[in-house]
């Protein structure tokens, strides 16, 4: 029996996906400024979790933090290895106010990261630090149901449900589901083949 998946019309919260996008680019870039380089970029992926998506363990100085945003509860939380934590409401807001309150909540935790504030891959790339324009109309589309939907889009992948299982099976290499943030594309799930990795992409327009 195939998995009943759950509405979520493209045109009707695209605005709210465009911001959505740019918060995960932010979390994408923070990883990507603290991190070292690992082949084909795997190191800077977003990982699917039970309830949304994680950065996964960030190193800073002699601690680690991560990044999780939580489609359930609708916050973005913030754990660090020293036992301190905080988190921020996934609520109808501007990029830039997301942008300037994560900030300060890395911050206020004495892990402070400077990321370059340029959106990727976008023809109109407005500064996060500067984004009013990208608001999305949260309240209605993102908030409630849209991250909802979302992850329930991202766990119904059969990649992520039963890929683990069949590919195991058959001796190949598996790849945990993640998340391209800097493309705009919805999530994917890369397995090796012939030691190539591979996405399965499915764009959003």
């Amino acid at each position: 029996m195939r998995p009943a998946w759950p509405s979520l019309p493209f045109e009707a919260w695209k605005d709210a996906y465009a911001t959505l996008h740019l918060w995960l680019q932010i979390a994408g870039k923070i990883r990507l400024a603290q991190c070292p380089w690992v082949n084909h970029q795997w190191h800077v992926t977003l990982q699917v979790t039970a309830r949304g998506l994680t950065t996964r363990p960030i190193p800073h100085g002699r601690r680690v933090f991560q990044l999780d945003f939580d489609f359930i509860d609708h916050r973005l939380l913030l754990h660090a290895s020293d036992g301190r934590s905080a988190s921020l409401p996934l609520e109808p807001q501007s990029v830039a106010a997301f942008y300037r309150k994560l900030m300060a909540l890395l911050a206020d935790l004495d892990l402070p990261v400077r990321i370059r504030k340029t959106p990727n891959e976008l023809e109109q790339a407005i500064p996060f630090d500067q984004d009013e324009v990208h608001r999305g109309e949260l309240g209605k589309h993102l908030v409630e149901p849209g991250l909802r939907r979302t992850a329930q889009l991202m766990h119904q992948r059969p990649a992520v449900a039963r890929g683990d299982q069949h590919l195991g099976r058959a001796g190949m290499a598996v790849l945990p589901a993640v998340l391209p943030w800097h493309v705009d594309v919805e999530g994917v799930v890369g397995v090796l083949d012939g030691g190539h990795p591979q996405a399965v992409l499915r764009q959003q327009r």
